[in-house]
């Protein structure tokens, strides 16, 4: 099992403020995962959530990891598209968070 989730699909908020973005990963114990998140399709920063443990048992245990991205005092130039994904072997899952920065 592969899945990342948000109930965070588009934010509007006034320059200056602080912000926090949520993302949920699920996935199976055995794999490898490392995470990331994206600003307009550019790496910001990765995270290894877990080590391969190579036990098949464990490849029918699900984990959940909650991933955040916290904004400070943001600007119009930090409008766009932020995505937080996970890659497990080659396989990668994302999702977008649209977000607006506007003038106060």
């Amino acid at each position: 099992m592969l899945k990342v989730t948000t109930t965070q699909q588009s934010i509007t908020l006034g320059e200056g403020n602080t912000i926090t973005l949520h993302c949920e990963v699920t996935v199976t114990e055995a794999d490898e995962v490392w995470a990331f998140w994206l600003f307009n399709g550019r790496l910001r920063n990765t995270t290894h959530l877990q080590k391969a443990r190579g036990n098949k048992t464990l490849s029918n245990t699900v984990k959940e990891y909650n991933m955040s991205l916290e904004l400070k005092h943001v600007r119009l130039a930090q409008s766009g598209t932020y995505t937080c994904g996970v890659d497990v072997t080659a396989t990668i899952r994302a999702q977008n968070i649209s977000l607006r920065v506007q003038e106060v």
